[in-house]
């Protein structure tokens, strides 16, 4: 894999070693919300063509894949533009019995419905930070049997996702065998879930299964719902967009009807010819949502010829389509071992010659599809190991920005850290982030690249950073006649990085760093305590402003604490807890009971990670506070609530 040296600005005495991993994002700002014309998927009046991989099964030991970590990876290296997320619905055997629900399967409890939406949830939010598609795939095979439970859901799907571009769905995985089930009890249950979703107001991407695994979209496309209108009842809004899938698994199915893996019973054309048929004849689009090297089984030598006739095929009619699958069970599985491109099996690097990729020596050469005529082009990029309070800077060379092209900090789409904030400055040819102190662990920034009037979202990730000390403590009780003694724990202060006691206070003679307080005196009597004496005509209940530096040797942080004088002898209180926060006013205002002063702030994010409005900033009194926000548009939002170290996150919609 390629590497490079950053320009980093140092804030400590620890140096960084950086290892990075690059990738494109871009596709949902290019095309926005599918739609379709014909046999072409569109958007923004462009023909696409999405190209990424399937996960397996949600389930068992595959289950550990199904996160952010592994949505950035394949962007970074494969330059994916769309994941599919196959959720485990329940097992069936081969005579269509439920036999087995699976530990994991969402019909197995009403726990495992709340954790795979959850899942599907974490997995959006991954999509969306990297400006790809994701597909939530009811994956079963006898979904005619589950009717009323996949309303259900695909009711909740659409309206939670609604207006969410990345989001396509698809309503049943892989319809059975033509001999098993009459096509007549699969298409109602189509037709009543495509109701389903298009009567919540969602106009998102909908595929639609065929007969046969899959395997003839033309029959599915033979109802034309991709051309009726009326969906929604008591309307005449349109059932589309619709494409119908077909799988193939390239050691069963040709493009030519030989050259079959040895040892399958069949070697079958059907697949081949039933997509074209949709496409010439139906004129109507196909999505291949699952498709494999392998035998059908997903079982047996990777078959690179007859691939590579499928993957022309597909490019040929820009058709999408998705890998079986993100996993390391079986030989149709992208990776033989740990997720690395060292790592890909014969089928993940056929996946990634597919997306551009080297398949000799996968290392070499990273994934890379250029963007639409017009559209502006860079890297985004994974970095490792940046300190608290560092600074790095990427230039328009660092991320390959294509020629013509500018970082945009304009008024709408103003770039803004995901997570824990840090400073971050950008001009049209550069960006600064400077990593905050008491950081979280990963920090995501969005940011956004423009040529002439087209815009398109990028993501720089920040893994695993080095933490420094930590003290979570803003206010504490001290006496107001007497000396107190406040240690580190008295102060919340704590090392992630290795023992309590290699944290010490700083006081150097001449540095400007010892412990000052705004009223009375402050000492240092130890490595890790401090005297404080209040001072002469103090009142019950004054309230003092303690400030110190500690460090752990390499790192440093600097806090103030509120000291309140109190009569007695005072226990050592905590900081109060943030208090209350959520929506009210059937959804148009924002409500926070803040349980003690304090400098606090309250912004709203988009989903994107754009600020959208900043309600309360500065420092607050105690009390019930109310914000309206139904001026903010139609969208999903995160409401960021912050006061001393404690921060409350809120996420709602705007219909």
């Amino acid at each position: 894999m390629s590497s490079r040296l950053f320009s980093i600005k140092q804030k400590s005495l620890l140096l960084i070693m950086l290892a990075s991993l690059l990738c494109q994002a871009g596709p949902v700002s290019y095309y926005g919300a599918l739609t379709t014309s014909g046999n072409k998927i569109r958007g923004n009046g462009m023909d696409v063509q999405l190209k990424g991989p399937s996960f397996f099964w949600s389930d068992g030991s595959q289950l550990s894949l199904y996160n952010a970590n592994t949505v950035d990876w394949f962007v970074d290296t494969m330059d994916v533009s769309v994941i599919r997320h196959a959720m485990m619905v329940q097992y069936y055997n081969s005579q269509g019995n439920a036999e087995n629900p699976g530990a994991d399967a969402y019909l197995a409890s009403e726990d495992n419905k709340t954790a795979q939406k959850n899942l599907i949830e974490t997995m959006v939010q991954a999509a969306i930070r990297n400006d790809i598609y994701i597909i939530i795939d009811w994956h079963s095979h006898r979904a005619q049997n589950e009717q009323q439970q996949a309303m259900d859901f695909f009711a909740e799907m659409a309206t939670k996702y609604k207006g969410v571009p990345n989001v396509i769905f698809e309503i049943y995985n892989e319809p059975p065998g033509r001999g098993s089930v009459p096509w007549s009890s699969i298409r109602n249950y189509m037709w009543a879930v495509i109701n389903t979703i298009r009567a919540t107001g969602n106009g998102n991407l909908i595929l639609v299964g065929s007969p046969q695994w899959s395997s003839d979209p033309h029959t599915a496309a033979s109802e034309s719902w991709h051309n009726l209108n009326g969906c929604a009842p008591g309307t005449s809004s349109p059932c589309g967009p619709i494409a119908y899938t077909m799988h193939f698994y390239a050691g069963t199915h040709t493009t030519t009807g030989s050259g079959c893996n040895s040892g399958v019973m069949w070697c079958s054309q059907e697949q081949y010819n039933n997509a074209n048929t949709t496409l010439n004849t139906r004129n109507a689009a196909v999505f291949v949502s699952e498709w494999g090297t392998t035998s059908a089984s997903g079982s047996g030598d990777a078959n690179a010829a007859r691939t590579r006739e499928w993957t022309t095929w597909m490019n040929t009619n820009k058709v999408s389509s998705c890998q079986w699958s993100v996993s390391g069970h079986e030989t149709s599985s992208i990776f033989d071992g740990t997720m690395s491109l060292a790592n890909l099996s014969a089928s993940g690097r056929l996946l990634h010659e597919y997306m551009g990729g080297s398949y000799s020596n996968p290392a070499s050469q990273l994934g890379k599809t250029d963007p639409p005529a017009g559209w502006p082009w860079a890297r985004s990029e994974t970095v490792r190991g940046l300190a608290e309070g560092q600074s790095i800077t990427w230039t328009k060379g660092d991320l390959d920005l294509s020629s013509g092209a500018e970082f945009h900090s304009g008024e709408v789409l103003t770039p803004s850290v995901v997570g824990e904030f840090g400073e971050l400055v950008v001009t049209p040819d550069e960006i600064t982030f400077t990593a905050p102190y008491q950081s979280a662990t990963t920090i995501y920034i969005n940011f956004n690249i423009r040529e002439g009037s087209n815009i398109s979202k990028h993501r720089i990730t920040l893994r695993d950073l080095v933490l420094g000390p930590r003290a979570t403590v803003d206010r504490l009780n001290v006496s107001l006649t007497g000396t107190t003694v406040l240690n580190v724990s008295d102060l919340g202060i704590s090392n992630p990085n290795g023992s309590i006691t290699a944290i010490s206070f700083l006081c150097e003679s001449g540095s400007g760093n010892c412990p000052t307080v705004t009223a009375g005196d402050i000492a240092k009597t130890g490595d890790r305590r401090l005297t404080y004496t209040p001072p002469a005509g103090a009142v019950n209940g004054q309230e003092v402003i303690l400030t110190f530096t500690i460090t752990d040797g390499a790192r440093t942080l600097t806090r103030d604490v509120v000291l309140v004088l109190v009569s007695g002898t005072p226990v050592l209180q905590p900081q109060q807890p943030l208090g209350g926060f959520g929506l009210s006013g059937a959804g148009n205002s924002i409500f926070v009971n803040l349980a003690h002063s304090g400098l606090a702030s309250l912004e709203i994010y988009s989903i994107s990670g754009a600020k959208a409005k900043t309600l309360m900033t500065g420092s607050q009194n105690p009390g019930s506070y109310q914000f309206s926000i139904a001026a903010l548009p139609k969208g999903v939002y995160i409401a960021r609530l912050k006061q001393g170290s404690e921060v409350k996150t809120l996420k709602f919609v705007r219909n």
